[in-house]
């Protein structure tokens, strides 16, 4: 047979409906063989070449007990192709009964269950039926020797394409009932499976009994090259699984998700449902893969996969999307309670702990996972947005340490609004100075962000960004503002200002890797050096992840880019993190800087800046908008500033002619305090 797939166990919400089809395809086989028996007594039994008969009948249950290819969820053969060739050496329609039971038998003696084995052995009886009929039609069923017509070949042609579609058209609608997507599109996404072997080898059916009847001494070298092009298929079939499957695990992979998400979407727009996709992410597997290797982190990940396959429905596919982030596709939900029901089972299943052979046995490794789901809907009936929607609503759980968060059908406006702002060059950039605290001479300049929206004019970061954060548009949107701060800051220099460029960065550009290596090729791109460019990160984001930050962190270090802890003193970093970090700067969060008219205030400050001090670093303070308080930062030692009260946000040009008013520039303060000032 072709790729055969269980039937369902008892509990299967469809069994009723499977029950029916599998019967009625049972039934169709009884039918052929009463047909086989009325046929068989005006036309009688006895084959045209009882050898043949029976070396094809052999070589069909030889591929049946050796299949060529197995697989999760079924196993694929070639026996179809003996399967033809005795169609045209069993007379009327013989050939489909002894198949059928040739079918039956192979199977139980595999341990098949009986009612798979029926159905299996009756789907065959009904292919080889039909593809008799096509023979009969065409007065062509028994090859004598003489030479076969153009319209004798097109008939055995079309003969052996009826095989291949009524076996592959039954088998997949068994498929579309358990995975209950649409049979149409089962069928087109299923059908060309066994092609490259089925409907490959099929021909070679009447080819090896021409060979038989006409030159025997020649058939042990037509079933030599029938067994020569099956293992060539093998090779090409193992080479699409491949492709199709993730190595470590075996689970499908991204590719076959988005195959597989994209089918079921299909079938959803024409049933009105909805799918639903879980987007797994295990947290704490980059310490583990760290701690004890990859050997172990692969160990880990096969564990995974082996739970969530365990906890999920029939229905159900789980797939590696790569690193420890996987992807579970459910077709058709009745309820997104049942959805959040089976996040929960897999939370469970990632929550207990892990062994291995290669850890201490007195060792037990335990990760948790964060989940996105996202429900097919308005917005979201695309496998890109439904997977960005997963994806954000993953990110939200993680930031705010949830097991699971479900995506807002409304964020999916909000995100198309806010991707097509950034490809429309809608996201501009503002730059508020920089200046020395004791000598005033300005120092640099902080690109911030604003939307440039059509009807509401500029929206300030705030109302924009933390949405952002949580979705796939942070990396490009940072990799925009890097860009274009960093074409400003060339032109400054050009412009014989030699000053430096602060950007502020998500705490996700750190952890998702890659990072270190994009600030690098941006700077080479402008000709600047790396010690012109502050990346600042706040202190809380830097924080929520900074196991997985703490790599890229020493990468931008290394490149001699400088990192500053924004906002420091409003999170919750100890003193030990904060030397743990690597990180050469920070900045006083501005919700100090409005006591600094108070005694208890200015105390605040002081010892902020001595933490500082203590570890080397570099501080700014953010939010000057008197004199007084710039004067009070340069007599506590803070090194620069920055406020309204020197100056608010500018464009571009603005920002050049305002430098052009100034009495003096220095280069960057984290070069070295003993850079002499520039005049202009």
């Amino acid at each position: 047979m072709s790729a055969r797939r269980p039937i369902p166990a008892d509990d299967e919400p469809s069994l009723a409906q499977l029950n029916t089809y599998v019967g009625s395809v049972i039934a169709g086989g009884v039918l052929v063989a009463v047909l086989a028996i009325m046929v068989g007594q005006g036309e009688g039994v006895r084959p045209t070449n009882a050898f043949l008969a029976v070396l094809f009948a052999g070589c069909f249950l030889a591929a049946e007990f050796r299949p060529l290819m197995r697989f999760r969820t079924g196993f694929i053969t070639v026996s179809l192709a003996y399967a033809c060739a005795l169609m045209f050496v069993v007379p009327g329609y013989g050939a489909a009964v002894l198949v059928g039971l040739l079918s039956i038998f192979a199977d139980l003696r595999r341990g098949v269950p009986i009612k798979q084995s029926a159905f299996n052995g009756s789907m065959l009886s009904l292919g080889l039926a039909a593809g008799t009929a096509v023979l009969r039609l065409g007065d062509i069923q028994h090859l004598d020797g003489g030479s076969v017509s153009i319209l004798g070949l097109l008939t055995i042609a079309l003969a052996c394409a009826v095989v291949y579609t009524v076996c592959s058209v039954v088998v997949y609608v068994v498929v579309a009932l358990v995975t209950r997507r649409d049979v149409i599109a089962t069928i087109r996404s299923h059908f060309f499976l066994t092609l490259p072997t089925d409907g490959v080898l099929l021909p070679l059916g009447p080819v090896m009994v021409g060979i038989g009847q006409d030159h025997p001494v020649l058939l042990p070298l037509a079933i030599l090259l029938a067994y020569g092009i099956a293992r060539v298929i093998e090779r090409s079939a193992e080479a699409e699984r491949r492709a199709n499957h993730d190595a470590l695990t075996g689970l499908p992979n991204r590719r076959r998700f988005d195959d597989d998400a994209e089918a079921a979407l299909e079938h959803a727009a024409a049933h009105r449902g909805v799918v639903a996709v879980l987007l797994v992410d295990l947290d704490g597997f980059k310490q583990i893969n760290d701690t004890y290797g990859h050997h172990v982190g692969d160990a880990v990940l096969q564990e995974m996969a082996t739970r969530f396959v365990a906890v999920l429905p029939d229905e159900a596919t789980v797939s590696r999307l790569g690193g420890d982030e996987f992807a579970i596709l459910l077709p058709e939900v009745g309820d997104v309670a049942d959805v959040e029901a089976l996040a929960m089972s897999l939370t469970t299943a990632v929550d207990a702990p892990i062994s291995t052979d290669d850890v201490d046995e007195d060792v037990e490794l335990s990760i948790t996972a964060s989940i996105g789901i996202a429900a097919s809907g308005p917005g979201l009936d695309t496998v890109g947005s439904l997977a960005r929607a997963a994806d954000a609503a993953m990110y939200i759980a993680k930031a705010a340490g949830l097991d699971y968060s479900v995506a807002d059908n409304s964020r999916q406006g909000k995100f198309a609004e806010l991707a097509s702002a950034l490809t429309s060059e809608e996201l501009v950039l503002q730059y508020q100075p920089l200046i020395n605290a004791r000598t005033e001479a300005v120092t640099g300049f902080e690109a911030l962000i604003r939307w440039d929206h059509d009807e509401r004019g500029l929206i300030p970061p705030s109302e924009f960004m933390p949405f952002l954060e949580t979705t796939p548009l942070i990396a490009p949107l940072t990799k925009y503002v890097l860009d274009h701060a960093l074409q400003h800051l060339l032109k400054l220099h050009a412009g014989g200002y030699p000053v430096g460029m602060s950007v502020n960065i998500s705490v996700r550009n750190l952890s998702e890797g890659g990072f270190a290596e994009i600030v690098g090729q941006l700077l080479s791109r402008y000709g600047l050096r790396a010690e012109y460019l502050t990346l600042e990160i706040t202190e809380t984001a830097l924080m929520s992840d900074a196991d997985a930050s703490m790599e890229t962190l020493a990468e931008l270090i290394a490149l001699g880019v400088n990192v500053s802890l924004d906002d420091f003193g409003a999170g919750h970093s100890s003193l030990a993190k904060l030397r743990d970090f690597p990180v050469n700067g920070l900045k006083i969060d501005r919700s100090f800087l409005r006591d600094a008219d108070t005694d208890r205030g200015r105390r605040m400050i002081r010892t902020l800046i001595d933490i500082a001090d203590s570890f080397d670093l570099i501080v700014t303070a953010e939010g000057v908008e008197h004199a007084s308080t710039l004067d009070f930062l340069a007599r506590s030692g803070c090194d620069q500033a920055q406020g309204y009260g020197i100056s608010r946000p500018m464009g571009p040009s603005e920002s050049l002619a305002w430098l052009a008013g100034r009495s003096s520039v220095q280069r960057p303060i984290y070069l070295t305090d003993t850079d002499p000032a520039v005049s202009t």
